[in-house]
């Protein structure tokens, strides 16, 4: 019996050990915070095009609203997605909006830490 112990035990950590790995899932365009720095209203579609890159949707009824799309589908986690909508006039960025834009907010505040942190010496 015990000689069959050993192997056993080396079998059964083996296969606990064959689990599957799962990717994390990216899909659409990736926009990062120092890309959406570099839009500025006034910017030319082919600017913006060099920038971030060509759009997932364009309108086909409305030329001039590119939208911007990127969704992340990590494994056992919360679905993230991130949207960016511009608006043009003519061949000229108008506006922008979307979930994205958050990611400004964000940045800036890990840049600019709050002055007043405190600590303790002892």
């Amino acid at each position: 019996m015990n000689k069959y112990l050993l192997p056993l035990c080396c079998l059964l950590l083996s296969l606990a050990a064959c689990t599957p790995h799962k990717i994390a899932i990216e899909q659409g365009n990736i926009l990062k915070a120092d890309m959406i720095k570099q839009l500025e209203v006034g910017m030319s579609k082919s600017q913006i095009e060099f920038i971030l890159g060509s759009p997932i949707i364009k309108d086909s009824f409305n030329g001039d609203r590119w939208d911007y799309i990127y969704v992340m589908r990590p494994h056992k986690m919360p679905v993230r997605k991130k949207t960016l909508t511009l608006v043009f006039t003519g061949e000229h960025l108008a506006s922008m909006n979307g979930s994205a834009l958050k990611l400004l907010e964000e940045d800036e505040a890990e840049e600019n830490p709050d002055a007043e942190t405190l600590s303790r010496d002892d």
